[in-house]
């Protein structure tokens, strides 16, 4: 498995290599600057692992399911039905969730602790 190349400063050099980069790159933004100058193997690799669009929507829902995780068990849990048009983040979305609540082997215990459990289904055949 391949690793993610990174960028390394020493702390007391960092603040002055992010004034550096913000003189020079003033309209990138501060996530991105550290790329401008990385290597050819660094730049690309963060084009290939793609980006994520910070919705303010996305955000409320995140913030939601956070709350339906958090919610004590009752008879009839409350649940949350996201619908949207292709391409519009939901996958993401989810993915990201899942990735904040990662499972835990409980290797003392009898089974896994899995906090959440993402389930795909295709659409039916129509015709």
């Amino acid at each position: 498995m391949t690793t993610k190349p990174h960028l390394v400063a020493d702390n007391g050099a960092a603040e002055a290599a992010e004034a550096e980069l913000a003189m020079r790159y003033p309209h990138l933004r501060e996530q991105s600057r550290a790329m401008a100058d990385a290597d050819a193997e660094t730049r690309i690799w963060a084009i290939q692992a793609g980006y994520r669009i910070p919705y303010r929507r996305s955000k409320e829902i995140l913030e939601r399911m956070e709350e339906l995780l958090a919610h004590p068990p009752i008879d009839r849990m409350p649940n949350l039905l996201i619908v949207a048009c292709s391409n519009n983040g939901k996958t993401n979305l989810l993915r990201r969730f899942m990735d904040n609540h990662p499972p835990d082997q409980n290797p003392e215990g009898e089974a896994a602790i899995v906090p959440a459990v993402m389930v795909r289904l295709s659409s039916p055949d129509i015709g």
